[in-house]
């Protein structure tokens, strides 16, 4: 049995130890909780059900370690990344106590994020009008990539109400890869600079964008989000939760790579094998929903 399968058998049975505590410590429900003042009263009700509607954004953190090129390579703005973009989806749950519920959010999750290197530097070849190499420099660069992969996320969890509405969510994040990873590449050169793109040609330019789509390797990833929220009500079975939360990964979004940086051999050689880890990705969230009592 694997370490994601035992992580979650071990998040059921700690769920269900302590709702069956609250019962033992609390039978008749904690005075002054969050439920028995929006919803229903729980005395001789049985379980409650709740069904929400989730919609926010991500704010995602990737990172990874490069070693072997130069300070000013190109390469190296792929070492951190960070970007917003959207998540949806449902939320449904069923309190067991006053305070304790176990419920479960699926979602829709983009994943998001790119760096820029302002100080990249990249050999520069000048050519004469017939297209001989007369001379060659380091020209300065902007160099830029965005990545943008899309997930279903699958959020197991306990929430605990700590206070008057307050409450505490703790759970497993499962992730399934619905996308490739799209990867785009910008890199500009300053207007001053002598050297061009395709120098000596047509499309000669001090813009160079590149874009590919590679497989989400791992498709599946294993995580964990603790999230912070309050319910306000808006009728006796309508709540409006704003909630934060943190997915930390324990499984990356990408592989180890190794390969060849020949961005600077020239002016400054000779060519450099270099090695990344396997790229990390954190996501600080913020969402609204609407929960429905049933």
């Amino acid at each position: 049995m694997n370490t994601g399968s035992w992580f979650m058998i071990m998040f059921v049975v700690g769920c269900v130890g302590i709702a069956a505590q609250e019962d033992v410590l609390r039978p008749n429900g904690r005075p002054g909780d969050a439920s028995s003042s929006s919803g229903r009263s729980k005395k001789g009700k049985g379980l409650t059900w709740r069904l929400g509607l989730e919609a926010g954004i991500n704010y995602s953190m990737a990172s990874r370690d490069i070693t072997g090129p130069i300070e000013t390579s190109p390469l190296l703005a792929f070492s951190t990344g960070s970007g917003i973009s959207p998540l949806f989806g449902i939320y449904a749950e069923v309190e067991l106590t006053p305070s304790i519920a176990i419920g479960t959010r699926v979602l829709y999750d983009m994943k998001s994020f790119g760096n820029t290197k302002t100080d990249a530097t990249l050999d520069c070849i000048i050519l004469d009008e017939y297209g001989v190499v007369v001379n060659a420099s380091t020209a300065n660069l902007n160099a830029e990539y965005t990545q943008t992969v899309n997930y279903v996320t699958i959020n197991p969890l306990i929430r605990w109400s700590v206070a008057d509405r307050f409450f505490v969510h703790l759970g497993p994040v499962l992730q399934f890869a619905t996308s490739d990873i799209e990867t785009k590449i910008v890199q500009t050169m300053d207007d001053g600079e002598i050297c061009r793109f395709n120098f000596g040609t047509p499309d000669s330019s001090t813009t160079f964008t590149s874009t590919g789509t590679d497989p989400a390797d791992p498709s599946f990833r294993v995580g964990l989000d603790l999230g912070l929220g309050y319910r306000i009500p808006l009728t006796k079975t309508i709540d409006l939760v704003p909630r934060v939360g943190y997915q930390f990964m324990f499984t990356p979004y990408g592989k180890e790579e190794a390969g060849i940086d020949a961005s600077n051999a020239i002016m400054s050689p000779p060519e450099r094998t270099y090695t990344a880890t396997a790229p990390t990705l954190h996501s600080l969230q913020a969402s609204l929903s609407l929960w429905f009592s049933l």
